[in-house]
């Protein structure tokens, strides 16, 4: 949080912000970054329930909080009611307050349905061996949320040169895109649990199972999303901005990179299973070679050929190319697992059964 206040006009210049709109960037993260303690421990008390196997209370939290959140939006930004009119401010608010629910929604179930909260003095030695099995999937995990924001901040730079409209078409296009990718990562979220779990069972071929299964699903939720934005994406960015410049730019945005997020889902919950196979840093090298050898050569190669056009395509080729490497690796990584002696392969349990 102190090195957000502090670093808050570097990083956002550095990113092409500048005039008005650095001035309405700070309004808005400097209400935001008040509320990341709110931020941290639900996404660390979600991913522990779904460890230990109930995937449901998560997404009901999740589910809670953006309701509460688009609820709250138009009331503090527009001053509704009593409510006071905040505009940015107000957006960041509710973000905040929708935060707090889930901070205290995660505690009470870590509390109190899990038990998974305790307060006991540790001995030294438990805590390093603790903390040094957390650090050893935590770490390589830090490293993989970084490099896509490096790559792109790289990206966003760039389209910062066409203005604000682009900036803004590109940011309307990635809230609508983040809607449309919740049940990939909702899967990827769900393959961690599931592949731990029968890692532990020493059972491969019923984690070769659910990577099919997660598969295809993603494929078919791919497909229906591309089909939807084909038709209905400039209705959706017309709910976001009704300047045509931004709307048009959001759509061709969601209309071409859609055509990729059925790879995507499996990219996805091929990095989360390589973290619950004990190998994190094969996704960690997948990442590297993804985002900084592939995505930012092709953005900056379509940038120069056909401007946003050609960026818009670079993102969308970047994913199918970044998927093609997870797939090969994890096949291999599986099969490495399937030669070793101590692992069954026995007729498998049907994966909706296990699920």
């Amino acid at each position: 949080m102190a090195a957000g206040f502090s670093t808050m006009d570097i990083v956002f210049t550095s990113l092409g912000a500048k005039g008005e709109i650095l001035v309405m960037i700070k309004e808005y993260m400097t209400v935001w970054y008040w509320g990341m303690p709110f931020v941290v421990i639900p996404m660390i008390g979600s991913n522990a329930i779904r460890a230990a196997g109930n995937t449901l209370l998560p997404s009901m939290v999740m589910m809670g909080s953006m309701i509460i959140n688009a609820v709250l939006d138009p009331l503090l930004i527009f001053g509704i009611g009593f409510f006071p009119r905040m505009e940015l401010e107000g957006a960041a608010l509710a973000t905040v307050i929708a935060r707090m629910t889930t901070f205290i929604a995660s505690l009470y179930l870590l509390n109190y349905k899990f038990h998974m909260l305790a307060i006991v003095k540790p001995k030294i030695r438990e805590l390093y061996e603790s903390w040094k099995r957390v650090l050893y999937i935590g770490f390589p995990a830090i490293l993989n949320q970084f490099i896509p924001q490096i790559s792109m901040g790289v990206a966003t730079r760039i389209i910062s040169d066409y203005g604000k409209e682009a900036v803004a078409g590109f940011g309307v296009a990635t809230r609508i895109e983040m809607i449309a990718v919740g049940p990939l990562i909702s899967f990827a979220n769900t393959m961690i649990a599931y592949t731990g779990q029968n890692l532990g069972a020493k059972r491969i071929d019923r984690i070769e199972d659910g990577i099919k299964f997660v598969n295809k699903a993603s494929l078919i939720i791919g497909a229906v999303m591309f089909a939807v934005f084909a038709i209905f994406g400039k209705s959706a960015s017309l709910i976001f901005n009704d300047d045509p410049t931004v709307v048009n730019i959001s759509y061709l945005y969601l209309a071409v990179v859609s055509v990729s997020y059925g790879v995507m889902g499996i990219s996805m919950s091929a990095s989360a299973t390589f973290s619950a196979l004990h190998k994190p840093y094969s996704s960690i090298m997948i990442n590297i070679i993804r985002m900084i050898v592939i995505f930012i050569p092709l953005i900056l190669i379509g940038n120069y050929s056909f401007q946003l056009p050609g960026i818009i395509a670079g993102i969308t080729i970047s994913i199918f190319l970044g998927t093609i490497i997870s797939v090969l690796w994890l096949k291999k990584t599986i099969e490495k697992f399937k030669a070793h002696p101590g692992f069954t392969n026995t007729e498998p349990v049907p994966v909706e059964e296990s699920i």
